[in-house]
C-alpha cells in the first residue's frame, strides 16, 4: 500500500471531519425538524384522504340521485296530476261540475246536495257533501263508479244508504255521503 503524504493525510482528515459533521447535521435536522415536518405532512395527507373519501361518498350520492332523476320526474308528474284533481278551496266549481256530470249522465235525480262540516286532516282537508237523490239500482251503481273513478276530481263515497219506496218500487231513495279533498296549508 502506498504511504500518504502529510498533506494527503490532512485532506483525508478534513474530508472525514466534514463527512462526520455533515452526517451529524443531517441527523440533527432529521430528529429536530424533519420528523416534525414529515408528521405534519402525514397528518395533512390523512386529512386529505378523509376529505377525498367524504367527497367520493357525496359524489356517489349525487350519481345515485342523477340515476333517480327519471323517478323523481315521474313522481313530480303524479303529484301534479293529483294536485289538479284536488280543488283549491272548499267552494270548488270543478268539483260541482264533475258531480253534476256524473249525476246527469246516469239519470240520478237529486233532491238535495249540501256541504257537511269540513274535516281537517294532516296534509289534506276533507270536504264532505251529502246528496239526497233517487234512481234505479243500475243508475246508482253507475253514479258511484263515476264518482270513485272521476278523472277530473278526486272524490270518494263515504256513506251509502239505499231505501225502498213502495209508491215507486223501481226508483229508490238514496243518501250518499261524498267527500273531496284539498291540500291543507301548513
Amino acid at each position: 500500500m502506498m504511504a500518504l503524504t502529510s498533506q494527503q493525510k490532512k485532506a483525508l482528515i478534513a474530508i472525514l471531519v466534514l463527512g462526520v459533521a455533515f452526517l451529524a447535521m443531517a441527523w440533527w435536522y432529521w430528529t429536530i425538524l424533519g420528523k416534525g415536518i414529515v408528521e405534519q405532512k402525514n397528518v395533512q395527507i390523512d386529512k386529505t384522504r378523509d376529505k377525498i373519501r367524504r367527497l367520493d361518498a357525496q359524489l356517489e350520492e349525487i350519481r345515485e340521485l342523477e340515476r333517480m332523476k327519471d323517478k323523481f320526474a315521474e313522481i313530480e308528474a303524479k303529484l301534479d296530476q293529483i294536485s289538479r284533481r284536488l280543488p283549491p278551496s272548499p267552494e270548488a266549481p270543478e268539483f260541482f261540475n264533475a258531480l253534476n256530470e256524473a249525476l246527469r249522465s246516469t239519470g240520478i235525480e237529486t233532491r238535495k246536495i249540501a256541504p257537511d262540516k269540513l274535516n281537517p286532516l294532516d296534509r289534506f282537508t276533507e270536504i264532505p257533501y251529502i246528496i239526497e237523490a233517487f234512481g234505479r239500482y243500475h243508475e246508482i251503481g253507475q253514479f258511484l263508479t263515476l264518482v270513485e273513478e272521476n278523472p277530473q276530481r278526486f272524490m270518494r263515497v263515504k256513506t251509502l244508504t239505499i231505501k225502498n219506496d213502495e209508491n215507486r218500487p223501481s226508483l229508490h231513495p238514496v243518501d250518499v255521503g261524498l267527500a273531496t279533498f284539498m291540500f291543507s296549508e301548513k
